[in-house]
């Protein structure tokens, strides 16, 4: 699954002018001084884009690892979704200890981690489907 979308090119219409013409009546001052800014901005933009990129290519490396140690909490459906399994027999794994779970104390709601999903499909997939003594 990717995180980060990459867009290499970004279209932009833009009316390039030699010199802006701005209406006689007007003071062009303001709008130089908008102009400028505009051109910072666009500037600070690009160096913002690029250290962005540095950072999202940076994740997969060493940050990343962080980022994986963290722990991802399921819900019981998206566990369903991910297994292919009723919540019947989710709640069933559950409760015979072959899916550790937490429950939310605000909600009362059962949360499962992702990588306890990940090793119980492990297991199935070997054959070595034990239940521990609740």
């Amino acid at each position: 699954m990717e995180r980060v979308k990459r867009i290499e090119n970004v279209p932009v219409i833009r009316e390039e002018l030699s010199e802006p013409r701005w209406p006689a009546e007007l003071d062009a001052t303001p709008f130089r001084k908008i102009d400028r800014a505009l051109a910072a901005a666009a500037s600070n933009l690009a160096e913002v884009r690029e250290a962005f990129e540095m950072l999202c290519g940076a994740i997969p490396g060493g940050a990343g690892d962080a980022v994986r140690a963290l722990p991802v909490l399921l819900t019981v459906p998206q566990v369903c979704k991910l297994l292919g399994y009723h919540k019947t027999k989710v709640y069933e794994l559950m409760k015979r200890g072959l899916l550790p779970y937490v429950v939310e104390t605000k909600t009362g709601h059962r949360r499962v981690e992702y990588r306890a999903v990940q090793h119980l499909v492990k297991r199935l997939r070997g054959g070595r489907l034990e239940g521990k003594a609740s």
